[in-house]
């Protein structure tokens, strides 16, 4: 599959469209993207783009692996940190407070963007997947797994509240229970557990890029109208979002 209708390529990430799907590939650290202003402020448009595009039915999202891993996790927690009097690990500076408020508050955006699309959005991931990202994918219609991939509950590891909306999100898939057990034990799902707990679509392994693309334009081939109705009954919650999202700002004092 190169017969795009149109393509770009810079050194983070890579956007093509092809029939009736639009692909955006994530190649570089994503937490250094969303608490860069300009980048992330870039990303948003592209959505914005592609959503106007009539010819796009289906927006497919993948991602390198590592991109969305505990080592880009760990060095960007790491580079916010300071050591307290006492002896603790927390964010003191003004400017890394500010730049902790600029991330969160963009994963808050990004979020409401995936819930509010007026197309499919689908996520096709591999490699690991931490806790904020963990919570971004179920946001999205459909999500796709190399069997490589694994969520890693690392935010207790690093002093972090479960960020991403993974609190909101997960109990709406397997229920409160399940995920106030996962969400405290900081535990790894992997992904063909992952898709047994109906938390992921579908696990493949060959051609895992081109696969993805081919089960996003046969999803694609869905009735606009139909979609559309079914996205805002099937989003009803939003209000309850919002909510949240404004109590976990209070809770860490952003």
């Amino acid at each position: 599959m190169n017969n795009y209708t149109f393509e770009f390529e810079r050194d983070d990430i890579k956007f093509y469209v092809y029939k009736n799907a639009a692909v955006l590939k994530f190649k570089k650290n994503m937490f250094n993207m969303l608490a860069d202003p300009k980048r992330s402020a870039e990303v948003l448009s592209l959505l914005d783009w592609v959503e106007q595009d009539e010819a796009v039915h289906a927006l497919l999202v993948m991602n390198e692996p590592g991109v969305y891993g505990k080592e880009a996790y760990k060095k960007y927690i790491d580079s916010l940190l300071s050591k307290t009097e006492k002896g603790t690990m927390e964010i003191t500076d003004p400017i890394k407070k500010l730049t902790r408020a600029r991330q969160m508050n963009m994963f808050r955006n990004f979020i409401l963007k995936v819930v509010k699309y007026n197309k499919l959005f689908i996520m096709a991931l591999q490699g690991d997947v931490v806790t904020p990202f963990f919570g971004i994918t179920l946001a999205a219609e459909f999500r796709f797994a190399h069997p490589d991939m694994k969520f890693v509950l690392a935010h207790s590891e690093f002093g972090m509240h479960p960020s991403g909306a993974l609190p909101f999100f997960l109990q709406r898939y397997v229920g409160q229970s399940r995920a106030s057990e996962i969400l405290y034990c900081g535990c790894e799902i992997e992904a063909i557990k992952a898709k047994d707990m109906g938390i992921i679509n579908d696990v493949f392994n060959s051609n895992f890029e081109e696969t993805a693309l081919e089960k996003t334009l046969e999803l694609g081939e869905m009735d606009p109208k139909v979609l559309r109705l079914t996205k805002i009954l099937n989003n009803t919650y939003l209000d309850n979002l919002e909510k949240y999202f404004d109590e976990e700002a209070k809770l860490i004092g952003f």
